[in-house]
């Protein structure tokens, strides 16, 4: 906790910088900063305007380029423990998000090259003429 400050200005750091490198990228977007709101940016994370994209094909192509992405987490509503919830939202953005690599020891250098291959990679439509498989 005594370096919370630091590390919170670093992760917004690490934002700031995908931010300035993806903001004119078409189709996608990053985590919404509201007004008012201070947000922790624990993760960074990348959403697809079209839900045709193919996040797994993406996170294959992108692990292949050295660049270790996660898939965002998935709603919870359908685990047994949960009540089947009808949650439209939740399970889009299940499966049209990924993590980009956050952590607070992220460089520009590398933060420079995810962004070069994510635009690469969205610029091959290959990389989304195959409809998401749930």
């Amino acid at each position: 906790m005594e370096r919370i400050d630091v590390l919170m200005e670093k992760k917004r750091q690490i934002f700031t910088w995908y931010k300035e490198r993806l903001h004119n990228v078409p189709g996608i977007r990053l985590n919404a900063e509201l007004p008012g709101s201070d947000p922790s940016f624990w993760m960074t994370t990348l959403a697809f305007e079209d839900a045709s994209m193919v996040r797994h094909h993406l996170l294959r192509r992108l692990l292949a380029s050295k660049v270790m992405c996660q898939p965002v987490f998935y709603p919870l509503s359908p685990m047994p423990m949960c009540t089947r919830a009808d949650n439209p939202v939740a399970y889009s953005t299940g499966v049209r998000t990924i993590i980009l690599p956050s952590g607070h020891n992220r460089t520009e250098e590398e933060v420079e090259y995810i962004a070069n291959v994510i635009k690469a990679l969205l610029a091959d439509k290959a990389a989304s003429s195959v409809r998401v498989e749930p």
